[in-house]
């Protein structure tokens, strides 16, 4: 049964009110809405109302009558004052809500049910889901139209949940799901981060995924490997973990990986950490985690970033060749952007981090895995010589990796880059103002933003370096504000947003709020 917006509600309790014709122009009058919009909605109303066996009549000249007896009136205006009507959505909305949906259903959906689902006509309808088909199409989907059946997206079931995942992200809720998390975890009260009406009717259904008992069941996985990964990444293998619970018990599977993959997989600390993880799960929750899906998670697990690594950690295996074999390569490729731009001798530590990153990143290449879209515009502003200089040295090392470095992972090289030619900035001379930084993608882009505040403002001291899932464990007493590289949605001290590459903007920003902060400009001019 179609659901109905708050302006569709509004026109219908007019319509129940009155005994006589009402014309679209006075109920757009009543209402502060416009004639045309009152049309629109009108056969949407028709449809609501031929359910409840009640006739909505167009007389001309006159007007839209309701047909009725007092008793169903009533009735009708008891209904829809009871249930919570649908938020007016935006055509982005529109096509996020439907998206979600769609993705999340095994089965197929009725026009009917869809158009309810986001209160459109089935015109409108339509040209929603051609957008919804292209979006798919980019993530090797399809978006299949069986008549009298519905609508589904087919497809290999990784790219299902991959694609749910990058929708969830892509909209902007990472930090709505990263607070619905650390709320329940710690088992406090936070304000959610303001969001559109879409936005918020998707993670109200992302609420039955019990995201707070899977991200402890990942804050497990960190300490049984002995790792951790930063908020983001955190929040990304939660997700994945809440998707594939909720996928297998509606009977949708992961394939099995190739024979030699499962066997190297198994032979790691990580497969070690899921199998514990999947015993949780059966004495818990019953749920059964099948040897597929431990493969599976566990090379999630492996590819992502992390910190704290032990150093016996066994390296990489990749499809071409060992992770002991691409520091050389790494090397060289340092060695190509240094000669092009001038630089002297690259930080022999970072290159090894950087090696450690390559090799995640080719294994997710190789094994079809999504990367994180971060911040690669930046660099593109900031960085466009080291940028470039680092994509046209790439290609022997894609060569021999069989894998292509999308943008967003050539920035990132880039980035490494900047902090191997450029650490040894001289520390901070005086005592000046306080801040704690705040980053959740962690990693290379926590050390370019440390890496920055040092270029750019040295007499800043950073007394503390932390994740957003801490925040309540800092000292607001030791610090004067927090720089974060995103929202933080409640804190005792100010906070400010910045990017890792701490453009101007954002050095006006600090001194703004911090005052006698000394760019580095300013030191060398005084």
């Amino acid at each position: 049964m179609p659901a109905l917006d708050t302006r569709q509600v509004a026109i219908l309790t007019a319509l129940l009110e009155s005994d006589r014709p009402i014309p679209a122009a006075s109920l757009a009058a009543e209402l502060g809405i416009s004639a045309r919009a009152v049309r629109y909605n009108l056969p949407i109303l028709e449809f609501w109302l031929a359910r409840r066996g009640v006739r909505l009549v167009s007389l001309p000249r006159l007007g839209t009558l309701l047909e009725a007896p007092e008793t169903l009136r009533k009735s009708i205006l008891t209904e829809i004052g009871q249930k919570e009507a649908l938020p007016r959505l935006t055509p982005y909305d529109r096509l996020q809500t439907l998206l979600f949906e769609l993705l999340s259903s095994t089965t197929y959906l009725t026009g009917s049910e869809l158009s309810s689902m986001v209160g459109v006509s089935r015109g409108t309808l339509r040209r929603v889901l051609d957008a919804v088909r292209e979006w798919v199409v980019e993530r090797n989907l399809d978006l299949q139209v069986r008549p009298h059946v519905g609508t589904s997206v087919v497809g290999d079931e990784m790219a299902v949940r991959h694609a749910l995942i990058a929708l969830l992200l892509e909209y902007g809720l990472g930090s709505s799901l990263l607070a619905m998390c650390l709320w329940d975890s710690r088992g406090g009260e936070s304000t959610r981060p303001a969001a559109p009406a879409g936005a918020r009717m998707i993670l109200k259904k992302v609420e039955a995924w019990n995201m707070p008992e899977n991200w402890r069941f990942v804050t497990r996985l960190e300490r049984d490997v002995a790792i951790t990964l930063a908020d983001d990444d955190h929040l990304y293998l939660a997700l994945y973990l809440a998707l594939t619970l909720r996928r297998n018990l509606e009977g949708r599977f992961a394939p099995p990986p190739a024979p030699d993959r499962d066997r190297y997989l198994r032979s790691l600390p990580e497969h070690s950490a899921v199998q514990a993880l999947a015993a949780r799960l059966k004495s818990e929750r019953g749920q059964q985690l099948g040897d597929s899906e431990m493969a599976h998670l566990t090379l999630q697990l492996l590819t992502l970033p992390r910190e704290g690594e032990p150093a016996s950690s066994p390296p990489i295996k990749l499809a071409t060749l060992d992770e002991a074999a691409l520091l050389p390569l790494v090397g060289h490729l340092a060695m190509a952007v240094g000669e092009k731009l001038g630089c002297g001798a690259a930080n022999p530590e970072i290159l090894r981090r950087m090696t450690r990153h390559v090799a995640r990143v080719a294994l997710r290449i190789q094994s079809g895995l999504p990367l994180p879209n971060r911040f690669s515009d930046d660099v593109l502003r900031d960085y466009s010589e080291l940028y470039d200089a680092t994509q046209e040295a790439l290609g022997a090392l894609e060569s021999k990796l069989q894998a292509t470095f999308p943008p967003q992972e050539v920035a990132i090289l880039a980035i490494y880059l900047a902090l191997a030619f450029d650490l040894t900035l001289p520390p901070a001379a005086r005592r000046s103002p306080r801040i704690y930084v705040v980053c959740p993608s962690g990693g290379v882009t926590l050390s370019m933003l440390l890496s920055r505040l040092r270029a750019e403002m040295p007499d800043l001291k950073v007394v503390g370096v932390d994740s957003i899932r801490n925040l309540s464990k800092l000292d607001t007493k030791a610090a004067d504000a927090i720089i974060s590289t995103a929202p933080v949605s409640s804190a005792e001290l100010p906070v400010l947003v910045v990017s890792p590459l701490l453009p101007a903007s954002d050095v006006a920003k600090i001194r703004e709020v911090l005052g006698p902060a000394k760019t580095a400009r300013q030191r060398v001019t005084r």
